[in-house]
């Protein structure tokens, strides 16, 4: 028989669900011996799973500012001086987080504060293995085609920016 919810029991409920990012309704009513549909209606009223996601967002951007702060303490010879193996671990780290940043954004596509955020970790993540491991000519093309990017349009960005990196320098 399910318990009866007091505000003791609900609020350690609560906390065990913002807690553990793979807790669902039915392993809590499992777990805390109350009805899932119950615990369904005041997840729902009190934002459970928005607040969740959000707590996972925050841990993400933190996250991403250590990885960017760390990153940019590297200096760009760094890299270079770096064994094969550690490279590849590297690269192998840089491409996970990556995949991680990927969903993220995905999961907070209309919150500009968490994907403003994002973006300084996202850039370095993709300078250092852009430096790991650059692009090859199939690769770009490649990245073209996903973004739907024709070769004048390319060619025209590319002179552009040549443009603006000789005005700069």
């Amino acid at each position: 028989m399910p318990k009866r919810l007091d505000d003791k029991l609900l609020f350690e409920i609560e906390q065990f669900y913002l807690d553990h990012e793979s807790e669902t309704y039915a392993s809590l009513s499992e777990r805390f011996s109350v009805g899932k549909s119950t615990l369904e209606r005041i997840g729902k009223q009190r934002g459970w799973s928005k607040r969740r996601d959000q707590q996972s967002s925050d841990k993400l951007i933190e996250q991403a500012v250590i990885v960017g702060e760390s990153l940019a303490r590297l200096s760009p010879n760094a890299l270079a001086e770096f064994d094969q193996f550690s490279q590849r671990r590297l690269l192998k780290i840089i491409q996970k987080g990556l995949l991680v940043f990927e969903a993220v954004i995905d999961q907070n596509a209309d919150n500009p504060r968490v994907l403003a955020s994002l973006a300084g970790g996202l850039t370095k993540l993709v300078e250092v293995h852009l430096k790991l491991q650059p692009l090859t000519a199939a690769d770009l093309v490649e990245t073209l085609i996903k973004l739907d990017v024709g070769p004048q349009e390319f060619l025209a960005q590319l002179q552009q920016q040549r443009k603006l990196n000789a005005f700069q320098n």
